[in-house]
């Protein structure tokens, strides 16, 4: 994040957004389960509509903020194989990423694809990866986050998949 300020959050999403005067900068989420509470969801939706960027990896995005967004998350065991293969849809990027013996793979099983853009898929064509308008801003929602491991950055080529897709 060049020329960017990075810091890290340790208090709720509610008590980090209402110290915050800008709502145009990113929010970023990379865990393993992603479920705000109600209050937390208001919060971060509303930075969103204010014009903020907001990016959620998380194999499991349930609770209000699922709802609320109208998605549902799920694991494909269709895909499991020796290797499998995450690729961004838009043309321009020809980043992949592979995660080797996988044992399931994290993808949405409902969403809005009147709203949604999808812009990531795995080996299977299962969505993984899109992006929502929200207000004035845009929630970024993909569901493998240990793409984002230090180990998976650092695997081949998996770091320009990551570069490219925050």
């Amino acid at each position: 994040f060049p020329q960017q300020n990075v810091a890290p959050v340790d208090v709720t999403v509610y008590e980090a957004l209402g110290q915050l005067d800008d709502s145009t900068g990113n929010y970023i989420f990379i865990n393993t389960t992603f479920e705000p509470d109600k209050y937390d969801t208001e919060k971060l939706l509303d930075f969103a509509s204010q014009g903020g960027s907001v990016f959620v990896s998380a194999e499991q995005i349930a609770g209000d903020f699922a709802d609320t967004l109208g998605i549902e998350t799920g694991y494909s065991f269709a895909s499991v194989s020796d290797t499998v293969a995450f690729q961004l849809t838009n043309p321009a990027l020809v980043a992949r990423a592979q995660l080797r013996q996988y044992g399931a793979t994290a993808s949405f099983n409902v969403f809005d694809t009147t709203a949604a853009t999808v812009l990531g898929t795995d080996t299977e064509k299962n969505t993984n990866f899109i992006r929502m308008p929200f207000g004035k801003g845009t929630v970024y929602l993909h569901t493998m986050p240990i793409l984002f491991t230090n180990y998976n950055i650092l695997h081949k080529q998996n770091n320009s998949y990551v570069y490219e897709a925050i």
